[in-house]
């Protein structure tokens, strides 16, 4: 599960470093091209509030394999895209389309022996982590061998593998709640939403991925600007991601032990140094190399351990928890990207440096709430989600 969420999250990503090249073949400038990116994540959104919650209602490998063969037809149109209006539907089609790693993540739960929930969900996390990382190497390695569109075609045919190796080794998952319509699934969105303990993981989940971005954003630009740096030495620095999904298993079983506030206390505490050192070594790669470590592997933790704790809510709704969880951590990253750029653009690395203590002190108030305003364990909240509906 972990490889094809490996696989399948890439799919997302590949479009960033390629961005020069797309724009001089099809004539544009790469500010229209970077419209690609953008379409792709806003269909991915999409895709995490409409499709994600499908997971509570039908058979879940049946389910992924579908949304895995699809993706593939639209990364197919992707390579052999004519012109950009036609490029733009296919990414927003690849956006939409892959839900995989998403669905993965509660299938993993579910099919994980009592008591382990959180650490399978957060294994299969770790793939969707080093999924995006390896990604962005790939895209550069292969569109500078054979091209941009060997490449989504080359991607197609992966995800056309990885939908028959699903197929034969999932086992047929069915769920609770298949009675329920489309509409009041969507519905029943809301009404969880109502839920303290789900909206404080969301919050706190929002405020790792705005961390996270705040300095992948503007991270380039100031090795640019310092030392003169360019993308090689930038993808270098890329690969201090591996941290996070090093370090989401134990966000997991922290969760699954009851350390859950332990683990967000610690990975705020990381998300906390990360900036100062920023901050304080501005002008040597090494400290922010190591800085870039610790903030992967602080997001990396109370990643994991929020989205644990938030899909142990209740058992029987955990497409729709992920689907809110995760929608609220990416809305969390758009929110650290822009306000990443505005910063920078105001007061340069010292203001994203700030900017990133800012957040990491209110995570690090979020995970010390005390235990009034915060789950004291899944199983004491696991009544109050859905079981309403």
């Amino acid at each position: 599960m972990a490889v094809a969420a490996a696989v399948v999250a890439a799919n997302v990503h590949y479009a960033q470093p390629m961005l020069p090249v797309m724009a001089a073949q099809f004539g544009v400038g790469v500010g229209s091209m970077g419209l690609l990116p953008a379409v792709t994540q806003i269909g991915f959104i999409l895709g995490l509030m409409l499709l994600v919650p499908l997971g509570d209602v039908l058979e879940r490998r049946r389910l992924v394999v579908l949304t895995v063969a699809a993706v593939a037809l639209a990364l197919a149109a992707t390579a052999f895209a004519p012109n950009l209006p036609v490029l733009m539907v296919s990414g927003f089609a690849v956006g939409i389309l892959t839900i995989a790693p998403q669905l993965l993540v509660p299938f993993a739960a579910v099919l994980a022996p009592a008591g382990a929930a959180g650490r399978a969900s957060s294994l299969v996390l770790s793939g969707v982590l080093l999924g995006v990382l390896l990604s962005k190497v790939v895209a550069g390695v292969v569109t500078a061998a054979v091209g941009w569109r060997v490449l989504y075609a080359g991607a197609a045919v992966l995800m056309v593998v990885c939908a028959v190796v699903l197929r034969l080794r999932l086992p047929v998952s069915r769920t609770a709640g298949a009675r329920l319509g489309y509409g009041a699934l969507l519905g029943s969105l809301a009404r969880m939403l109502r839920v303290g303990a789900l909206r404080i993981r969301m919050l706190s989940g929002a405020l790792a991925g705005a961390a996270f971005m705040v300095f992948w954003t503007t991270y380039a630009a100031h090795l640019d600007a310092e030392f003169g740096l360019g993308p090689l030495a930038a993808a270098g620095v890329a690969v201090a991601g591996i941290a996070g999904a090093l370090a989401s298993p134990f966000g997991g079983r922290a969760a699954d032990a009851g350390h859950l506030r332990r683990a967000l206390l610690i990975g705020a505490v990381l998300m906390l140094a990360a900036p100062l050192l920023f901050w304080w070594g501005h002008a040597s790669v090494f400290v922010i190399v190591v800085g870039a470590v610790l903030l992967d592997a602080g997001t990396g933790l109370s990643h994991a351990a929020n989205q644990a704790a938030a899909l142990a809510l209740d058992p029987s709704s955990r497409g729709r928890l992920n689907s809110l969880y995760v929608t609220g951590y990416f809305a969390g990253a758009a929110l650290g990207s822009v306000a990443a750029g505005v910063a920078h653009g105001a007061g340069g690395w010292t203001a994203v440096c700030l900017l990133g203590i800012a957040i990491a002190v209110a995570a690090l108030l979020v995970a010390a709430l005390p235990p009034r305003l915060r789950p004291s364990s899944p199983e004491k909240n696991q009544h109050r989600s859905t079981n309403r509906k």
